[in-house]
């Protein structure tokens, strides 16, 4: 499977990709103002693909009919469940090896129809956020993940979906917290916190080989002021990396955001 496939912003399931790389991409959008935060959860995905529109979309990567013909029959396989055999209709096997790039080229779909308009955002598997600056332009994200949502066949699971205004309000992604910005007391510089999850802790460090393994509580400090050379305001690079509150280095690393 080609790289080139999928999207820069897309982290799940693909080799050199993973936490890291979505911690650096949501510390990115926060510095360059995009604080309005849609935070989308997609209802039942891995059970709710539905198969036609599946192998409809996997026929534009898979030429060779016998490998789709195995991977129809993979889908259509059913299961037991107290010795009695269900039939399938959607959904993807579960704890099947080929789910998770059936699942990523699925909402490849997805991605490539928020690049269409413009639309920030960072996805890892079925977990993804949209970023914006303003209000009005995150309920447009919104609207268009809706709609290409239910062009695929799923539905945003609205209870557990939210808008997050990132001045004033915290959020939780892949288990890590961000608390908003706030003046700093003992100089009213602006910050935020980024703050791993104790059972995330041993996935990050292993991502982030050479971090702050021993303190995963990062203070981050606004560069607006003092980095601005560091980066592309295009949003070209990453910020060069700031420093932790024990000295030592946080997860910007100053590379490149279109790989």
């Amino acid at each position: 499977m080609k790289e080139r496939i999928f999207h820069r912003w897309s982290c799940g399931y693909r080799p050199n990709y993973g936490a890291k790389l979505v911690v650096q991409i949501i510390l990115w959008n926060i510095e360059t103002e995009h604080n309005f935060i849609y935070d989308c959860d997609i209802r039942g995905f891995f059970d709710n693909i539905p198969h036609k529109k599946l192998m409809g979309i996997l026929t534009k990567y898979i030429a060779d009919g016998t490998v789709l013909d195995m991977i129809w029959k993979w889908l259509k396989a059913g299961y037991m469940e107290e010795g009695k055999y269900h039939e399938v209709d959607a959904g993807t096997p579960q704890g099947g090896v080929i789910s998770p790039i059936l699942a990523n080229l699925y909402l490849n779909e997805l991605d490539w129809k928020l690049e269409e308009h413009g639309i920030r955002f960072v996805r890892y598997a079925d977990d993804f956020l949209l970023f914006a600056k303003t209000e009005e332009e995150i309920r447009k994200a919104a609207e268009v993940t809706r709609e290409t949502l239910a062009e695929l066949g799923l539905e945003v699971a609205m209870e557990k979906t939210k808008m997050v205004n990132f001045k004033k309000d915290d959020f939780d992604f892949l288990g890590f917290t961000f608390e908003h910005w706030r003046e700093r007391k003992k100089d009213g510089r602006p910050v935020f916190h980024r703050e791993t999850q104790g059972f995330h802790v041993e996935r990050f460090q292993a991502e982030s080989e050479g971090q702050d393994t021993e303190n995963p509580n990062v203070e981050q400090e606004s560069m607006a002021g003092t980095c601005q050379s560091n980066y592309s305001r295009e949003g070209k690079l990453f910020p060069e990396p700031v420093q932790s509150r024990r000295g030592k280095q946080a997860i910007w690393t100053g590379k490149s955001l279109f790989l």
